[in-house]
């Protein structure tokens, strides 16, 4: 294997998770998205416990808006290691980087499956995902291996949406209802929120901790260009028989007037969950790792 850069936390490993994108997310979503999520970005940060000089992994990063923002708290002793399935997110990371254009490149991206991580066992200190798990039929794995690549005693926290949980203040409940039951169906794991402890007991983390954050839209422009239409999930809706061409018609129509009246209001909860490493894990390096 060659050798590891210098700004790189540890020399990855070849492992490998199944193929198949489970996102398709642009760049200028996920910036749009932060914009709505500030306040949970910021509470991932605090339950990661980050120090100066520790090693991070950021799974899912997406254009690097968190890896670098973990990496101010890591300092210049510290490494941020950033992973993304998808190469135009990993491209939008590298070209956007700030650190890399002031020479300090303290967050190492790369192109890897989250099911399974190109780095060796007990690498972190940290690690985190947001909205990812959402993304994938593969949860437990990604967490598994979440668990692996920390360190003994190191923090894991997870962040997910409940789409479950979202709910429009529409007059016709039973339309806004079928939508939402296709939301959570149309995602690879839509109901993600809810299963994180259950998750993170199965990969045998310790002093678990769970909370729920709010999301809430009062404007409607904004709802659609973080939800619905990022997922098209209206145009899906239709062409899966869940909803008609005209009750998707309709419910649009009444929230644009609701917005115009300045009535509009939706929320879901996006589920964060936090476990440490057991101090005894003795899983092994194994071979394909050395």
């Amino acid at each position: 294997m060659h050798a590891a850069p210098a700004t790189e936390p540890s020399c990855p490993t070849t492992r490998r998770g199944p193929a198949g994108n489970p996102g398709t997310v642009s760049a200028d979503d996920m910036r749009r998205l932060a914009l709505l999520t500030v306040g949970l970005k910021q509470r991932i940060r605090a339950l990661l416990d980050l120090a100066p000089g520790q090693r991070v992994l950021d799974v899912g990063c997406g254009p690097g808006l968190d890896a670098r923002a973990v990496a101010e708290s890591v300092g210049p002793a510290g490494r941020v290691a950033a992973i993304d399935y998808d190469p135009a997110m990993i491209r939008a990371a590298h070209d956007t980087d700030e650190a890399r254009a002031t020479g300090i490149p303290r967050v190492w991206y790369q192109l890897a499956d989250a099911a399974g991580i190109p780095y060796r066992t007990n690498t972190f200190n940290g690690c985190y995902s947001e909205r990812v798990l959402q993304h994938t039929s593969n949860a437990a794995a990604v967490v598994s291996e979440m668990a692996r690549v920390t360190k003994p005693g190191g923090v894991i926290v997870v962040a997910d949406t409940d789409w479950a949980t979202l709910s429009i203040d529409a007059p016709e409940p039973a339309v806004e209802r079928a939508l939402v039951r296709f939301v959570g169906d149309a995602l690879r794991n839509g109901l993600a929120g809810r299963q994180l402890r259950r998750l993170m007991k199965t990969a045998d983390l310790r002093f678990i901790e769970v909370e729920a954050w709010p999301l809430v839209w009062t404007d409607y422009t904004l709802f659609r260009s973080t939800s619905l239409s990022l997922m098209q999930m209206e145009r899906r809706a239709v062409g899966a028989g869940a909803l008609s061409a005209d009750d998707v018609t309709r419910l649009d129509e009444t929230l644009l007037d609701a917005d115009r009246r300045g009535e509009f209001f939706a929320s879901a909860a996006v589920i964060v969950a936090r476990g440490r490493k057991n101090m005894s894990d003795s899983r092994q390096v194994t071979q394909v790792e050395k």
